[in-house]
């Protein structure tokens, strides 16, 4: 029954680094329901109960693979499509509340030693025939969790695209990215995750956990975001996998061009 409870889809794991060091964690002890990047809502409203997709020990939602899409393998990227559900597991049978769509995308890096870089797009449609409310909550929407070794007392790196340094002044503000890095087994290593413009509330809210190795992405710190039946949330991320610690500059100029990409016309 442990087991159960703890079946998931929707996430990506292991994440290395170029060199090859893994930096994301799963089933920790303490937080099994952690699983390196994932997707999925804490604190909803729905038919006047609310599933949690994210805490799936609590058994009260759960996110179930559905199938993989298309997939290609190009000289400049590579990617695949998958589909997932979340379903409310209160109601015989289960219901269905969102239908979940990933598009991963990643880029062929021009060195050995370049830092790897992909992304996701995940769009998640209200399936049903009520209202669906995401509630407010200090985390849910995006996760990443990291590895075991990166607790409190390891020499991490927490940093914001608005200067933020620290896990403490980093924690529940409005980036438009952050880096996190730690110790591997050779070495340090680290992620830069970057929201897109266009994502709900964005710039979005930081969750950096005071003691364990878990940084989120937000649209709901502040209020609750609604989608009625039919409507769909769209929400775009870039990663950035690098060995050593962050280069600040090379992050930046990154979410500039995810931002306001160049566009060739012709006449």
């Amino acid at each position: 029954m442990l087991f159960r409870s703890y079946r998931r889809a929707g996430f990506l794991h292991p994440i290395l680094t170029p060199s090859g060091q893994v930096i994301s964690g799963s089933f920790a002890p303490d937080h099994a329901h952690h699983h390196g990047i994932w997707t999925a809502w804490s604190h909803t409203d729905f038919q006047g109960r609310h599933p949690d997709f994210w805490n799936v020990q609590d058994e009260s939602g759960r996110v179930e693979y559905q199938g993989l899409g298309p997939r290609w393998i190009g000289p400049v990227d590579s990617g695949f499509t998958a589909t997932m559900r979340s379903v409310d597991t209160k109601t015989q049978p289960a219901t269905e509340v969102l239908a979940e769509t990933w598009r991963v995308t990643t880029y062929v890096p021009r060195t050995q030693t370049e830092p790897t870089l992909f992304e996701l797009e995940t769009t998640q449609r209200n399936t049903s025939s009520d209202l669906l409310t995401l509630t407010k909550h200090i985390y849910g929407g995006l996760g990443f969790r990291g590895l075991p070794s990166w607790t409190a007392d390891a020499p991490l790196t927490f940093v914001t695209s608005e200067g933020q340094r620290g896990r403490k002044a980093g924690d529940g503000q409005r980036v438009r990215w952050f880096a996190f890095a730690g110790p591997t087994e050779r070495g340090r290593g680290g992620i830069a995750i970057l929201g897109h413009p266009e994502n709900v509330n964005f710039p979005q809210w930081t969750r950096f956990n005071p003691k364990d190795p878990f940084v989120a992405f937000t649209p709901v710190h502040d209020g609750p975001v609604s989608l009625k039946p039919g409507e769909a949330i769209v929400q775009r991320f870039r990663f950035i996998v690098f060995d050593g610690e962050p280069d600040l500059q090379r992050i930046e100029d990154c979410w500039q061009g995810y931002a306001h990409p160049a566009r060739a016309t012709t006449k």
